[in-house]
């Protein structure tokens, strides 16, 4: 409660640049420490958790322990590179290498490019450089790795990807 009122009652400082007024950083000095806010980060202590555009993000998402997380993503990607391993086995020519090293994926599609999917743990995520969609990241919400910004499912946007340069591609249930 100090914090909030103290902060709150500092008076707003901005620079003046390209005819807009930039927030600056607030400071307070109190017993040889200092409080520092930025007013776009003010009440967030007060909300829900949000995704990147503001929709609030689901429990599940939000209290999922780190060693929960480590478990469900390596076991994923052990998963993906053995179904990807059984393409490229049966499809030399179009999926030629594929790789799972600490938690990275590397891949490449003839045709399509180079693919990177990877762990993130801080975000307790996995993203996905793909050159068809673009980056895109995931969380665990369902026992699936789902995008919070367009509901879409990991394996299902690698399946639909592989099926461009292999047709019959399918990752199944992973």
């Amino acid at each position: 409660m100090f914090k909030r009122t103290l902060i709150a009652q500092l008076p707003r400082v901005t620079l003046r640049q390209s005819s807009r007024r930039i927030p600056m950083m607030m400071m307070a000095r109190t017993r040889n420490k200092y409080i520092s806010t930025n007013i776009f980060s003010r009440g967030y202590a007060e909300h829900n958790i949000n995704s990147t555009f503001g929709n609030e993000i689901p429990e599940e998402v939000a209290n999922l322990t780190l060693n929960d997380y480590h478990n469900a993503a390596d076991e994923y990607l052990e998963n993906l590179l053995t179904g990807l391993e059984e393409l490229s086995e049966d499809n030399p020519n179009e999926l030629p290498d594929v790789e799972l090293n600490h938690g990275v994926m590397t891949l490449e599609i003839s045709g399509l490019g180079p693919y990177v999917i990877n762990k993130q743990p801080p975000n307790k995520q996995i993203w996905i450089a793909s050159p068809v969609s673009g980056p895109n990241r995931f969380d665990l919400y369902k026992g699936q790795w789902i995008s919070l910004r367009n509901g879409l499912n990991l394996t299902d946007l690698l399946t639909s990807e592989l099926q461009q340069a292999i047709p019959t591609a399918s990752l199944g249930d992973i």
